[in-house]
């Protein structure tokens, strides 16, 4: 079990590694290089740092937002990428996982169908899906 976590894991880091980033994007890392080059105590005292991920979608630097938020079924913004609009793009153990990814399947928490193409091509879920989603 986890060497399939860890093989879906790097797949998602090596996915978002390859997408080149845009002049903001480095611009970003720079501003981002420089505060963590402060002392404790200095960016203690200054006001908060808006710090963003690559979403494990698009590879685009979006808020972070925890891979918990919920969406209650109908806001399906407040857990989205800015850029491609995907839910969810922060990477996670628990969701990114076998497991996790199976409920969110089987569930149908995802809107469009670019989770399910990418579920049913690692894993075949056709003996276990009387319903396949198409």
């Amino acid at each position: 079990m986890p060497t399939v976590v860890c093989a879906h894991s790097i797949r998602v880091c090596e996915h978002v590694l390859a997408i080149p980033l845009t002049e903001e994007e480095v611009q970003y890392e720079a501003k981002l290089a420089r505060y963590r080059a402060l002392p404790k105590w200095l960016r203690w005292t200054m006001p908060g740092f808006e710090f963003r991920m690559r979403c494990k979608w698009c590879g685009r630097y979006t808020r972070y937002i925890h891979p918990d938020v919920p969406t209650f079924g109908f806001a399906i913004h407040s857990n989205s990428c800015l850029f491609c609009s995907r839910m969810y793009p922060m990477p996670s153990w628990l969701w990114d996982s076998p497991d996790g990814r199976a409920y969110s399947y089987y569930r149908g928490s995802f809107s469009g169908d670019d989770f399910y193409e990418e579920f049913e091509r690692d894993y075949d879920p056709t003996p276990l899906c009387q319903h396949r989603r198409k």
